[in-house]
Formats: structure tokens, sequence, C-alpha cells
């Protein structure tokens, strides 16, 4: 029976790729939802993929349990704005709901400080294999 790793293996044998890049690949979409503020049921829905699975995912990548609810802010913006800076990214969520507490703050920043080195993985992937003209 196959399976993901298996697959996984296989196109990363193929393909000439770590296996965990592959594995960011196939799963980016879900953890750019989620850094957005899209919550998990709706990413789910979007996705067409269990509800369960999702969950599992943006835990094992990203170290949050992503969202209940669609965020009205949008964790990714504001880390992108405050450049990765814990203080500056602190300041900015609190800016946009002053009722913000501290433990949310810190699920939203880490899940960015997650998603950015996932990012950062797979754009020197592509930038190793992507044709110069």
């Amino acid at each position: 029976m196959l399976n993901w790793t298996t697959i996984r293996d296989f196109l990363a044998n193929q393909i000439n790729i770590d296996p965990k890049t592959l594995e960011y690949i196939a799963v980016f979409n879900i953890l750019e939802g989620c850094v957005a503020g899209v919550s998990n049921r709706d990413i789910s829905e979007i996705n067409d993929l269990s509800l369960g699975y999702i969950q599992a995912t943006i835990i094992e990548f990203l170290k949050v349990y992503g969202w209940n609810e669609t965020l009205y802010i949008n964790p990714l913006a504001i880390y992108t704005i405050a450049k990765g800076e814990k203080q500056t990214f602190n300041i900015l969520c609190k800016n946009e709901d002053s009722y913000l507490d501290k433990n949310t703050i810190s699920a939203y920043f880490t899940a960015c400080e997650n998603f950015n080195k996932i990012s950062k993985i797979i754009e020197e992937y592509y930038d190793r294999t992507t044709p110069r003209f």
C-alpha cells in the first residue's frame, strides 16, 4: 500500500529534492492560510481536506493549533511589516486589537516565524533549481 512517506521519497528521488523540502511544498497552501488568519475549518473546506489533517499539519509544521475562527487580522502581514522582530510584532498586534492577550500574540508570532523558515527553505530550493536566462 502506498502512503505519503513512500510517495514523498519516490518523488524526492526522481526530481532530486530533499524529502522535507518536498513536504514543505506539499503543505505550503495550508500553512499560508493559517498564518494569513484563516480558520482551520475554512482551510479544510477550501482545500477539500479533512479538518483533522489540517489541524495535524498546522501543529506539525507551525507548532500552533491554528484558529477556531477566521481572524480579522492577518498575522503574516503584521509579521512582514515588523520584519520578524518580536517586540515590534507585539506592538503592532496590540495596535490592531488591544484585547489580544500575550499568549494569542505569541501563537501568531510562532506560526509566522515557523512559516518564514519554511518559506526560506522553499525559496532556496527554487533559487537553486530555476534556470537562469
